[in-house]
């Protein structure tokens, strides 16, 4: 909206006139622009994650449904108000010129910082914590955490199943050996971690021992018939291994507790039965964590190559097209230097910036490229047309971009961490690609026709 309105008040003319220009030029960036981030936003349908696949569909048909009402309505709007002035900002004409005579210092800049971020990459960190989902001041939440400070409890169910004949004291014994490696594990019992089974209960109704006969097993199981349903099945030869891990651990300490006493339950022996691997909150949390990098980059991909591809059949041109990309390639190479200054990890919410930032990065390269053409079109040399492009879309750019941040500065008051931590990440990487715009996209341009 705001591209096609700055383009309506600097044309000159009848309504009419004017009208028909900016459609006719500034309405085909806006076009490309739209279908490039609902690309951007529709890769993320790829994802093998239902609420990656669901944000990603909403955004994609709220891009479409935003063009067709900015096509169908900034006109007519801007010629009812009468509005008629165009802000003005002198010094963004310097700018232009500065970003214009010094376009190769900023391309060399710019290859420093990819080559910094790509250092920094091994640092970038993963994490799937479902309470940082949830209102920080929420008194479920707020429990959740003081009782697993307390107790040692999560409140996440975390099962181990184990088959056998659970009337034979070998079987017995051998469940609860292998609880004793888990809780003495030297990872598990520095992270609190709490195991209890049948075993337990045995022992203690059996005064601190193990029967060693099958007839004081089945006595105690006896004693225990109204209680029998929560701890093994009716034919006794199924029961569950309660695994309690605290609430707050990060990614990495719930991977390691997981391997761990997994590590135990593969070398561990249930006589004429199998112990599986663990199972629940904190193993899925891990297993969910360990893709979130592979469908990172499966999705950036995907949008990158349909961006690519839209962007050639718009300009007719592949050369075009691949510098209008490179910004974009430049703030994607960067994302890993602002996650580490930001101390943001890739969490559920975060893992789609990149594929957002490719349809919304791309705008602002595509409304450059396309005010560059139409200054080679009109003869002006091709310096001149880089400056020209970028003090008459420069300020349409700041303007698309300030708005964008400030409609994301609300979330801070949703007071979910997960969503924050998103909001600080998309208002950088909005920003880079609007730097990477004004000032690398004159370097490219030169070096393009040079």
């Amino acid at each position: 909206s705001i591209h096609l309105m700055n383009r309506f008040l600097e044309e000159r003319g009848s309504f009419e006139e004017k009208a028909r220009k900016s459609l006719k030029t500034t309405g085909k960036a806006i076009l490309l622009s739209a279908l490039t981030t609902a690309i951007g936003f529709g890769s993320l349908m790829i994802s093998t994650m239902p609420p990656i696949v669901d944000f990603g569909f909403g955004c994609a048909l709220g891009i479409v449904l935003c063009y067709v009402s900015t096509m169908v309505m900034v006109v007519p709007l801007v010629v009812i108000l009468n509005f008629k002035k165009r802000i003005e900002f002198p010094a963004w004409k310097k700018l232009a010129v500065f970003s214009v005579r010094n376009s190769k210092k900023t391309l060399i800049l710019g290859i420093i910082i990819v080559v910094l971020s790509l250092s920094v990459f091994p640092k970038v960190q993963t994490d799937v914590n479902y309470l940082a989902m949830a209102p920080k001041d929420d008194p479920v939440v707020t429990k959740t955490l003081e009782f697993s400070e307390k107790f040692g409890l999560s409140g996440n169910l975390n099962v181990i199943l184990v088959r056998g004949d659970l009337e034979s004291p070998d079987v017995i014994e051998a469940i609860y050996n292998m609880e004793e490696n888990i809780r003495y594990d030297p990872v598990v019992y520095k992270n609190n971690v709490t195991v209890t089974s049948i075993a337990d209960v045995i022992k203690k109704i059996n005064l601190g021992s193990l029967p060693k006969d099958r007839a004081k097993l089945q006595l105690i199981y006896t004693f225990l018939s109204d209680q029998m349903e929560l701890l093994v099945d009716e034919n006794l030869t199924e029961t569950i291994i309660s695994v309690n891990i605290p609430a707050g651990l990060s990614i990495e300490e719930q991977r390691d507790v997981v391997n761990a006493i997994d590590s135990i339950i593969s070398n561990t022996t249930i006589p004429g039965g199998k112990v599986y691997p663990l199972t629940g909150a904190t193993p899925i949390s891990v297993s969910i964590n360990d893709i979130l990098m592979d469908q990172q980059v499966r999705s950036m991909l995907v949008s990158l190559l349909l961006v690519f591809a839209t962007l050639i059949v718009i300009f007719g041109s592949s050369r075009y097209a691949f510098v209008t990309m490179l910004p974009v390639v430049f703030v994607l190479l960067s994302e890993p230097c602002v996650l580490v200054l930001l101390d943001v990890p890739l969490t559920m919410v975060t893992i789609s910036i990149a594929s957002i930032i490719v349809g919304t990065g791309v705008d602002y390269g595509v409304h450059i490229t396309k005010r560059f053409l139409e200054g080679v079109e009109e003869g002006l040399m091709d310096i001149e047309a880089i400056e020209r492009a970028i003090e008459e879309t420069g300020l349409s750019l700041l303007e698309a971009a300030l708005t964008t941040i400030a409609g994301l500065i609300s979330v801070y008051f949703i007071n979910v961490p997960y969503l924050e931590e998103f909001m600080r990440l998309i208002i950088a990487m909005i920003t880079l690609s609007l730097l990477g715009a004004v000032f690398l996209m004159p370097a490219l341009l030169r070096v393009r026709h040079e």
